[in-house]
């Protein structure tokens, strides 16, 4: 029951984040200061061109800051921005 519990809310919470990504792109939410889009691990490591399991190493150590919605890791582009411009923290 609890698993179940579980999976409804994270599909839930993935639905709705991915829903406020598409509003602020549209509309610009926060009167202009937008919302940085987020990203999975996987578009992280295409994005940084690295292997997903040292995108995984680099959130698990610290040095890229991401966010956990259910089982879905999410880091947003500004972060992404951040490692292109001065490499991972060390």
């Amino acid at each position: 029951m609890k698993g179940r519990v579980i999976r409804i809310l994270s599909g839930f919470l993935r639905a709705l984040f991915d829903r406020l990504n598409y509003c602020d792109m549209m509309s610009g939410l926060r009167g202009g200061d937008k919302m940085s889009k987020m990203l999975t691990l996987r578009e992280v490591s295409e994005s940084l061109d690295l292997h997903i399991n040292t995108i995984r190493g680099y959130v698990k150590q610290g040095k890229l800051r991401a966010v956990k919605f259910g089982r879905v890791w999410r880091v947003s582009e500004k972060e992404v921005m951040r490692v292109r411009r001065q490499g991972v923290k060390k």
